[in-house]
């Protein structure tokens, strides 16, 4: 297979959470072809996230950001910090001047199983073939010739795809990483995180409210 008629395929997608969405978008924009294979149904259930000032910009420029902010998810207009029980809290505002329409001064907290839903729908509405319940089992990266190769598992039986490239936005599984043994641990930073969800604490009000508040303690 040439060049020309490798580059002529489309490019597959493995993951269809945020990141997954987001590169259908960006590729949709340089005129690619694009399929998303996403091993779940969605809505499906994650831990929320707290979007940066910068990360609505992106969203702006990729023409879903009016999507997003339509659900009303939870402003946040800076963080407070307390680092220790001895120390005052103090705060990163993230005003700025809204000196264009991609530039914010606040971020938000959002509902991840809806947030989600949001981005696939506007990959789909892209024009990109999205494929649930569609489980990503094995990749042939090709090379010299051969284009690379996907095989997957889905509700309606196997399957695979020729493409000309595969982004990989698993997540914590790493399909392609696993795959070939490209993973690499660092020691410093093999933590865990607990967490829970908690009703009826005690929120920030007035400029505070809608703050994410990190405490640090021994």
């Amino acid at each position: 297979m040439g060049a020309d008629e490798i580059s002529s395929l489309p490019t597959a997608i493995i993951g269809g959470g945020p990141a997954g969405s987001i590169a259908v978008l960006c590729l949709r924009k340089l005129g690619c072809e694009v399929e998303l294979f996403e091993k779940a149904r969605f809505p499906r259930y994650r831990v929320g996230d707290s979007l940066l000032p910068g990360t609505l910009s992106i969203l702006v420029r990729l023409g879903v950001f009016d999507r997003v902010e339509a659900a009303g998810f939870v402003k946040k207009r800076a963080a407070t910090f307390l680092w220790g029980g001895d120390r005052e809290p103090w705060t990163f505002s993230f005003a700025t001047p809204k000196t264009a329409p991609w530039v914010f001064d606040y971020g938000l907290q959002v509902n991840r199983d809806e947030y989600g839903q949001i981005l696939l729908d506007a990959a789909g509405d892209a024009g990109v073939l999205v494929h649930e319940e569609c489980e990503v089992t094995s990749v042939d990266p090709g090379g010299q010739g051969r284009a690379v190769e996907i095989q997957f598992q889905g509700s309606s039986g196997a399957g695979s795809k020729t493409c000309a490239f595969v982004v990989d936005t698993s997540g914590t599984r790493g399909v392609v990483a696993q795959a070939h043994r490209l993973r690499r641990s660092d020691a410093y930073v093999r933590n865990i995180a607990l967490w829970s969800c908690f009703r009826g604490g005690k929120r920030f009000t007035g400029d505070l409210a809608g703050n994410v508040f990190s405490v640090t303690f021994e």
